[in-house]
């Protein structure tokens, strides 16, 4: 999960890949203007120094993520994104990947070469690279991560006002975060032979649900509502995909994550009665997120 899409006329706002839920626009909001200088060095901020990780380095690399904490993650996403983002206007973006780097922290998951710290090192290293691409295209020489590249076109396109309805701005979005998810997976599974858990697989394909239902979102909701009028439980899941989609905040992200491993954990149904009590425990989830983050 990396991820923000923007609110629409018909049902609000978006959740991204931290901060509280306001409203984001399709364009992007100005920044300062970026220093001259080496196209490489100009992009380097001072370091942290209360820490040996380089929180504002854009050019660090999975391989080195891989090492880091979820502490340290947790900062170099919110260094890069309020430094180098802020200067493209998307200071505000990738709010659902704070919300899974703290659900992961909460759980002391995705140590360092796990399957799950490669796949979101992979993750990490293309949101940054990406950011940084977009800012000095010619960082891109020689850097392999596809996912960096889908994030930069994105943010080239977001800059010049080129996704200004939802449509368009959730579809670039949803499409680099996918790309830059199978880059992590691919790193982990290809380059350094690690396979998840079968719960985290199931995680992951939750996860991958959501990006496509961001993308697919007018699609979904009236499948959801024909179903509704057979069962009462697929308006629920209507109203929630509105919500947290609309939700806009890393403390949402957050729970949602929780209510994906405590689904991702069950045992998968043998029959429609095994199916409809992990629907029921699903809706149970939603609901009480609801009440916990209120209305949208």
């Amino acid at each position: 999960m990396a991820d923000h899409p923007v609110r629409s006329s018909a049902t609000g706002a978006a959740v991204g890949a931290g901060g509280g839920s306001a409203v984001h626009s399709a364009g992007p909001r100005p920044g300062p203007p970026a220093p001259t200088g080496h196209p490489t060095a100009r992009l380097l901020a001072p370091l942290d120094r209360h820490s040996s990780v380089d929180y504002l380095n854009p050019l660090v690399t999975a391989a080195e993520i891989n090492t880091w904490s979820m502490d340290d993650r947790l900062r170099f996403l919110r260094a890069v994104r309020s430094g180098l983002a802020s200067r493209l206007g998307a200071s505000d973006r990738w709010t659902t990947l704070e919300g899974l780097l703290r659900f992961f922290r909460v759980h002391d998951m995705g140590r360092p070469d796990s399957w799950i710290s490669w796949v979101n090192a992979g993750v990490l290293e293309a949101v940054a690279l990406g950011i940084a691409i977009a800012q000095d295209p010619a960082i891109a020489d020689g850097r392999a991560n596809a996912g960096s590249h889908a994030w930069a076109d994105y943010l080239t396109r977001l800059s010049r006002g080129e996704l200004a309805t939802a449509t368009l701005h959730n579809q670039a979005w949803s499409r680099a975060e996918e790309i830059s998810t199978d880059a992590g997976i691919a790193l982990a599974e290809d380059l350094q032979g690690l396979s998840p858990t079968p719960a985290e697989q199931r995680f992951l394909t939750l996860a991958q649900f959501y990006t496509w239902a961001i993308r697919n979102r007018s699609a979904l909701r009236s499948l959801l509502g024909a179903l509704s009028a057979i069962d009462a439980r697929a308006h629920t899941l209507t109203d929630f995909l509105d919500w947290f989609i609309d939700a806009g905040d890393a403390d949402a992200a957050q729970a949602g994550c929780e209510i994906y491993w405590q689904l991702a954990q069950a045992s998968a149904p043998t029959d429609i009665t095994g199916a409809l009590q992990l629907l029921d425990q699903a809706l149970s989830g939603l609901s009480t997120l609801r009440q916990i983050h209120g209305p949208r």
